[in-house]
C-alpha cells in the first residue's frame, strides 16, 4: 500500500485542516500545520480522515483538532471498527470541550472518515469533505454527496446563489441533546481490489482538482499533478488530502 498525505495552509491566514492516518505499522496525525509525505506500508487495514474546521465559526481549528485527537486516542489494531462508535466518541469529545468553553459551542468541522477492513472500505462523512474511488483502468468516481443547501431534497431544481447553495447542512459540532451516528453523519461501504485508489480531500482541494485526475496517470504522477494544482490554485482555502493506492 502506498499513501501520500498532505496539508497546506493555502490562501488563508491559518490552517484549520487536520489529517489522520493510522495502521498497525504507521501513525500520522497532522494538526492544523503544513505537511507532505509519501509512505509505503504493507497491505494492512487502516483508518484515515481529512478534517476541515468550519470557517466563519469561532474555533474551527479547535474543532478540527478535537476530531483528530479523538481518533488519535484509538489504539488501531485492524479494521474491525464500528463507525457509529467512532463518531459517537468524536461527538462526546466535542461536547466535553464546549461544556468547559461556552464560547466554542458553535465551533464545527466537516470530515471524511474511512476504515479499510480487508477488501471493504467503510466510510462516513459530514459536510463537504469528499471521497473518490478509482478502480483499475476506470475513471475516478465521487462516492460522497456534499451536505449543503444546494443538495437538500427540498431545493432540487431550484436556482440558488452559489453562497447559499454551499451552506452546510451537516457538520461535527457540539450538541446539547444526545445524537446518534446517523444524525451526525452519513455513511456507506465500497469494495476494494488490488491497484484501486482512494482519495480523501477537503473542499479546498476539490475546488482545484477534477481535471488533474485522469485515469491513465500512475500514482506518482497523480501526486505530482495534485500538488502542482494546489500550488497554482487561487481559491481562498486550506488544502488537505490523503491519496492511497491499494497493493
Amino acid at each position: 500500500m502506498i499513501s501520500h498525505i498532505f496539508s497546506f495552509q493555502g490562501n488563508r491566514k491559518q490552517n484549520e485542516d487536520c489529517v489522520v492516518f493510522k495502521s498497525s505499522t504507521y501513525s500520522k496525525i497532522i494538526r492544523c500545520s503544513e505537511f507532505s509525505e509519501m509512505v509505503e506500508t504493507g497491505g494492512e487495514d487502516f483508518l484515515a480522515a481529512v478534517i476541515d474546521g468550519m470557517g466563519g465559526h469561532p474555533g474551527g481549528d479547535v474543532a478540527a483538532k478535537a476530531v483528530a485527537d479523538a481518533l488519535d486516542r484509538l489504539n488501531f489494531i485492524n479494521g474491525n471498527l464500528d463507525l457509529d462508535d467512532l463518531l459517537q466518541n468524536i461527538q462526546n469529545h466535542l461536547n466535553t470541550i464546549a461544556a468547559t468553553r461556552p464560547e466554542l459551542k458553535f465551533m464545527g468541522a466537516t470530515v471524511i472518515l474511512v476504515v479499510k477492513s480487508e477488501n471493504t472500505l467503510k466510510y462516513a462523512w459530514a459536510g463537504d469533505c469528499r471521497l473518490y474511488h478509482r478502480q483499475t483502468n476506470k475513471k475516478w468516481q465521487l462516492l460522497t454527496r456534499d451536505h449543503n443547501v444546494g443538495n437538500a431534497p427540498e431545493n432540487s431544481g431550484r436556482n440558488l446563489e452559489n453562497r447559499t447553495a454551499r451552506q452546510l447542512t451537516r457538520a461535527l459540532m457540539p450538541r446539547e441533546q444526545h445524537s446518534t451516528a446517523p444524525e451526525i453523519a452519513e455513511y456507506s461501504t465500497v469494495g476494494l481490489a488490488g491497484s484501486d485508489m482512494i482519495f480523501l480531500s477537503s473542499d479546498g482541494v476539490w475546488e482545484c482538482l477534477p481535471e488533474y485526475l485522469p485515469p491513465e496517470l500512475p500514482f506518482e504522477q497523480i501526486i505530482e499533478q495534485t500538488l502542482r494544482a494546489i500550488q497554482l490554485c487561487a481559491e481562498p482555502d486550506n488544502y488537505s488530502g490523503i491519496l492511497v493506492k491499494i497493493t
